[in-house]
């Protein structure tokens, strides 16, 4: 996932991943708090380390939380390994 500007996020060409949440089953720790846009199959909740999308009220939210978690615009998420 790229984060662009406060209200642009662009996914890249392996996301979303797919696996089951931790709400629907059984999920490790390194898929919750996976660096890329995970989607479960079962429910459809989307997650990225750790918090589900639907958890922000918007977008603004949601790249102040990235901000909040030192990644910078215009790099991969891919580049961060955040411990939890």
């Amino acid at each position: 996932m790229f984060w662009i500007s406060k209200d642009k996020i662009f996914l890249e060409p392996f996301e979303p991943d797919t696996h089951v949440c931790w709400e629907c089953g059984v999920c490790p720790h390194e898929k919750k708090f996976n660096n890329v846009l995970t989607i479960c199959p079962l429910c459809g909740k989307e997650w990225i380390f750790g918090k589900f999308l639907d958890d922000f009220e918007n977008i603004e939210e949601f790249t102040n939380w990235l901000k909040e978690l030192g990644i910078e615009k215009y790099k991969s998420t891919t580049e961060y390994e955040i411990e939890f």
